[in-house]
């Protein structure tokens, strides 16, 4: 393999600057910049989560606000908690964090949250602004993938690139970045026919296919650089992507690491992007 892509250190910078702007805003008399997190107690990995994000918010300079969903609360139950956080000038952001509790509709939910305490950038004021190329708080994953070819000085444009994924907060988002920086995007997708041979057209390859180890050496060729986005878990309970990363060490190509890759990635910009969200609360404009 010609070179093992990284999240780490990127992400380390990016908490480093969130808390020198969270500590020099603190310094400057505004409040701590704060998150909720809402979420269902019925999700069996949310404890592993919430660790996750207490320990960034940690590095990033910002308090966290807890919000458990019970299964007996309903959509209008959640609407009201919503109203709340919107309103409260306490909170900067909100994260929503899937699945909700069955008798929630979290699209509901999603339509309910201020655009401007939206983190994730999963409103329709953000998504509608992407795609309309004006400013906006982006999905993290899509800009994640973004940020780690920034971060290893890989050129995007006039680049062939294929998304293999078209999911709204994945997919979707991370071909019209990749589009904004000038390259020739390919979206395939499950039902996309001769797929190893579109794949392998690409100069950059992007992995959303939420597939354990699906694209091997028969979907890869060398020179490539292939950013692998899949969270899984495999047969062992490991931790894995949608790359089979032991498949391509013999690869000429670059590719990114799951775990410590584009996840470890994701939640420094989610913190970034809650960033964004208190300093234009308060006008804050000092770097």
């Amino acid at each position: 393999m010609k070179r093992v892509l990284s999240g780490k250190e990127r992400a380390a910078w990016i908490h480093a600057e969130n808390a020198r702007r969270s500590e020099q805003a603190v310094s400057e008399g505004y409040p701590k910049p704060s998150v909720a997190v809402v979420y269902s107690e019925d999700d069996d990995g949310i404890k592993a989560y919430i660790r996750g994000i207490r320990k960034n918010a940690e590095k990033s300079g910002f308090d966290v606000r807890l919000c458990e969903l019970s299964r007996e609360l309903s959509t209008d139950d959640v609407k009201k908690i919503m109203e709340e956080l919107n309103n409260d000038d306490k909170i900067h952001a909100v994260l929503l964090e899937k699945p909700f509790p069955q008798n929630v509709d979290y699209e509901e939910i999603r339509q309910m949250l201020d655009p401007a305490k939206d983190a994730e950038g999963v409103t329709d004021a953000n998504i509608a602004a992407l795609y309309g190329g004006k400013e906006a708080i982006l999905p993290c994953t899509a800009e994640a993938v973004m940020e780690m070819l920034e971060a290893y000085e890989i050129p995007v444009s006039g680049k062939r690139a294929v998304v293999i994924g078209r999911s709204q907060t994945v997919g979707k988002p991370a071909a019209q970045l990749l589009l904004n920086k000038n390259a020739t995007v390919t979206v395939a997708h499950s039902r996309t026919k001769n797929l190893p041979e579109i794949t392998k057209e690409a100069d950059i390859l992007v992995v959303a296919m939420k597939k354990a180890k699906m694209i091997g050496k028969d979907y890869c060729r060398d020179g490539q650089v292939i950013i692998d986005v899949g969270t899984n878990y495999d047969e062992n309970g490991k931790l894995c992507g949608d790359v089979n990363f032991e498949e391509l060490q013999d690869l000429d190509a670059e590719v990114s690491v799951v775990p410590g890759g584009i996840g470890t990635l994701t939640t420094a910009i989610l913190f970034r992007s809650a960033m964004k969200c208190y300093r234009r609360k308060y006008g804050i404009r000092s770097e």
